[in-house]
């Protein structure tokens, strides 16, 4: 089986106006140790199809930085947010293959917010924190997990970091997704998940710890092998 991983990446602007993309070295590191070899994809792909079939990923990986636009979900938009309406349009187009193909795909961060906005869902308010506080959000918390393995496994829950001021709220959840992992504090989502296709999203970056922790290691192997929430048959 082919071990391509296909890894989508910032997109903007340098200060000469010039269109770029740039992906964090951690998340290479972090993806090949469980066996990847990850290729990043332009944001601007000028051959969509073509790209994808000669790789033919294993699995698909939207990455973190930067915000969704809220047009797509029919929020607000402000100056502060960092939006690439290319970026956006290739990660809906990566998630049509995945439902299409039954690739596995996760999300991280924006990636977890952009596979709830493309199944219909919301994020909460155009730029948090609008609605909780900046320490709500931007400092490590803990997570609960919803019934299935990774309660039994972590029964008291995990602590994650944190990166985001945009978030999924429960009651903003998209069509056939439910959560697996949700803030014990604030009514927010930390882990979503899709009921019948192997697509699922985490709200934290395992990447970003120095030391990979015992849930996004089980998670990780998870998405590599094809089971838990990325099961083909799910």
């Amino acid at each position: 089986m082919s071990r391509n991983l296909i890894i989508t990446q910032r997109h903007g602007n340098d200060r000469h106006g010039t269109h770029f993309d740039s992906l964090e070295s951690a998340y290479v590191d972090c993806l090949s140790s469980f066996g990847f070899r990850v290729i990043p994809i332009p944001a601007t792909t000028p051959d969509f199809d073509l790209f994808v079939a000669k790789l033919s990923p294993c699995a698909i990986v939207l990455s973190g930085g930067g915000d969704v636009d809220p047009q797509l979900y029919g929020g607000l938009t402000t100056a502060r947010l960092s939006l690439s309406v290319e970026r956006d349009r290739l990660e809906a187009s990566l998630i049509q293959f995945a439902v299409r193909e039954k690739v596995p795909l996760l999300g991280i961060c924006r990636g977890m917010q952009m596979i709830n906005v493309f199944f219909g869902g919301a994020l909460d308010g155009t730029t948090l924190p609008a609605t909780y506080a900046d320490q709500d959000l931007l400092t490590p918390h803990s997570v609960q997990f919803d019934a299935c393995s990774l309660q039994k496994q972590f029964p008291e829950g995990c602590e994650v970091n944190s990166y985001h001021r945009q978030a999924v709220a429960l009651d903003r959840i998209g069509n056939g997704l439910v959560f697996f992992a949700r803030h014990t504090t604030l009514p927010l989502a930390e882990g979503i998940r899709h009921t019948c296709l192997p697509i699922a999203g985490i709200q934290w970056h395992p990447e970003r710890n120095q030391v990979i922790t015992p849930l996004d290691r089980l998670l990780l192997e998870a998405f590599r092998d094809r089971q838990l929430f990325w099961e083909v048959s799910h």
